[in-house]
């Protein structure tokens, strides 16, 4: 399925919600799929970025998630099941996150395939360091949203959901790639990642190669 596929079927749901005048209001429970992805997803997870060359340190990196309320006044945007507030950041930085997302969980067909539809934030700084915050403070809207951007699919595998994004990718810009893909593997304390960016003709630019990126949960309670 194409990037715009994936988003399109997002958007048929606001559409069948207008012609048969239902209000959109966010759901008081969810598929226990979805309850388990975003309970896999909740937290801290951190890993390590090895060195490009002898002179240079390990990197490590830090994705810490919330749950969040999402505010659907004045859009039409369909409810989600579960809104996920994610960011990541180098942990000698944790105040600059350099990725910010917010991630709408649905379900789709029987309920067993867990659909994760991604945006960025607009005013990204004003969101830095969320997840910290109590939660009747972690509010988004929908008049807080940037561009959509590429999501996942993610299938019940064994302990774990296997996730991936569209058939082709998705369009990037992001340091010499046309498009990107990924490929996740999610499971309760673990999520390996394959994020790729490729150039035009295909060609990988940047991205995990023989091993994917490996995060682990942390327990933020031992760096106190």
């Amino acid at each position: 399925m194409s990037v715009q596929g994936f988003f399109q079927r997002f958007f048929n749901v606001v559409r069948f919600a207008s012609l048969v005048g239902l209000a959109i209001a966010t759901p008081a429970s969810a598929a226990p799929n979805v309850e388990r992805v975003a309970d896999f997803l909740v937290g801290a997870m951190q890993t390590e970025i090895p060195p490009r060359s002898p002179d240079d340190g390990s990197l490590f990196v830090r994705m810490t998630t919330c749950r969040i309320d999402f505010n659907l006044a004045g859009s039409d945007i369909p409810a989600p099941a579960i809104a996920l507030y994610q960011e990541q950041a180098v942990t000698t930085n944790l105040t600059q996150p350099y990725r910010q997302r917010l991630l709408l969980l649905s379900t789709v067909g029987s309920g067993e395939t867990v659909e994760s539809y991604n945006f960025r934030l607009a005013d990204e700084m004003r969101w830095a360091g969320l997840c910290s915050r109590d939660r009747v403070q972690r509010t988004i809207s929908a008049g807080d949203l940037g561009e959509a951007v590429c999501g996942l699919r993610l299938e019940p595998e064994g302990e774990g959901f296997l996730g991936n994004t569209p058939d082709g990718g998705c369009p990037s810009d992001y340091r010499g790639a046309s498009f990107t893909t990924n490929t996740i593997w999610l499971t309760e304390a673990t999520m390996e990642t394959w994020d790729r960016g490729f150039d035009a003709d295909g060609n990988q630019v940047w991205g995990a190669e023989d091993e994917s990126y490996l995060f682990f949960d942390i327990d933020l309670a031992d760096e106190r």
